[in-house]
């Protein structure tokens, strides 16, 4: 009788051993899975430029790439990524000083295009079974651009008592210089970050979801003035990144 009974536990430990492997397969493959993905994002940065009053707007741009899927624990996995994506961010500032007998009005329109290829990292938390469901993480990057854009438009208004105004304007477009080197360099090579994001995956492998990417670097190089800061008057200029993903995915079965 006992050497029946010690079957029937080794039957069920077997059974909800192998009712367990089933349930984590269905949570998420044990297998790494690798996908594409795409979609749109809305940018802006953050700039504080001393002395100025600014306005920032959200400037729209797009990314796309590859993400891996692996499997750490029950409900947890790792995605690494590989991704390109154009951030940047428009913005109007303003500044008035006094001169002698007067004073002195510098306005400026800047709209700045970075193109980035970003490593994104992810630690994310799946809900749900083989029928799809939510999902949520949080992680960070590290990002190269490959190309900066700007244009600009930009008015100078100088007021005198009992003398005409004297009004000064310019506009135009072009690249900035990517590097490090103050006094040469507009924007730095190399940017990083935090991101959290949140998403609902499909039972046919497709998924979407939601990121806010935040810069922590500074990414105004602190050299020229001509493109990126204005030269008056700001000596004293930031810019940090910042962007809000939504993106479509598909992983393929192994």
């Amino acid at each position: 009788m006992k050497k029946y009974v010690l079957f029937g536990c080794a039957l069920m430990i077997m059974g909800q051993a192998n009712a367990q492997e089933q349930s984590d397969m269905k949570v998420g493959k044990r297998e790494p899975m690798f996908g594409v993905e795409f979609g749109g994002n809305l940018n802006n940065m953050l700039n504080n430029y001393q002395g100025e009053t600014v306005s920032n707007q959200l400037k729209v741009g797009v990314h796309a790439g590859f993400v891996a899927d692996v499997l750490l624990t029950s409900h947890v996995y790792l995605q690494p990524g590989l991704r390109y994506i154009m951030k940047g961010g428009q913005n109007e500032r303003s500044n008035e000083t006094l001169i002698t007998g007067g004073t002195m009005r510098y306005e400026r329109k800047d709209k700045v295009t970075l193109n980035y290829v970003s490593l994104p990292v992810n630690l994310v938390y799946k809900f749900g079974g083989e029928n799809g469901g939510f999902f949520i993480g949080a992680g960070g990057y590290a990002a190269a651009l490959v190309d900066a854009r700007t244009k600009f438009k930009e008015e100078m208004t100088t007021k005198v008592a009992n003398e005409s105004d004297v009004e000064v304007k310019a506009d135009g477009s072009g690249k900035l210089a990517i590097g490090n080197t103050a006094g040469q360099d507009d924007i730095t090579r190399m940017d990083y970050g935090v991101q959290g994001l949140l998403g609902v995956e499909l039972n046919n492998n497709w998924y979407i979801k939601g990121t806010v990417e935040a810069g922590l670097r500074n990414v105004f190089s602190g050299g020229k003035t001509s493109n990126v800061t204005s030269v008056i008057p700001s000596t004293n200029a930031s810019g940090k990144n910042i962007s809000y993903l939504l993106t479509v995915g598909y992983m393929f079965e192994r």
